[in-house]
């Protein structure tokens, strides 16, 4: 009987490991843009962003504790949070923009410290992120394709 339902765990921890490869997540529909511009940017590029893409469960609009929260990626959960205060900003989608790469980044690995002003722990105003975009953009890039996923 012990054997049996070894066997049974077994072969259930192999569908669910299976069917959680496969798994593409959910990206709420104010995101969607901006995720699939980084990812057309990831791409273009020549940073491989799919097979880890597959290890994120869901990229949501959501409220996060505090003021200065802006976004976060919940490595427990896989779940990457922007929350809806940024909506209401000055300048908001280059935020929204910054915020969702800022995290993607986390997921992929990256860290605040070391990996480039995209990932920087402190908030960037709009004026300044809309002269810097261009260059945070390219050494992020790099950085990602330091990491490996080129």
């Amino acid at each position: 009987m012990r054997i049996l339902v070894l066997i049974l765990l077994a072969a259930v921890s192999i569908v669910v490991y299976q069917y959680d490869k496969e798994a593409r997540p959910t990206v709420q529909p104010d995101l969607d843009v901006i995720v699939k511009e980084w990812q057309t940017e990831m791409t273009v590029n020549g940073v491989r962003w799919e097979p880890r893409w597959n290890h994120i469960r869901s990229v949501v609009v959501k409220d996060l504790p505090g003021d200065s929260v802006r976004g976060t990626w919940f490595n427990s959960t896989k779940t990457l949070v922007i929350d809806p205060s940024l909506f209401l900003r000055l300048n908001a989608m280059a935020t929204i923009r910054y915020t969702v790469w800022h995290e993607l980044g986390h997921a992929y690995g990256l860290e605040h410290e070391g990996d480039g002003l995209l990932m920087s722990e402190y908030a960037i105003g709009p004026l300044e992120l809309h002269e810097k975009w261009p260059a945070m953009k390219s050494e992020y890039i790099k950085v990602l394709k330091q990491k490996g996923y080129e």
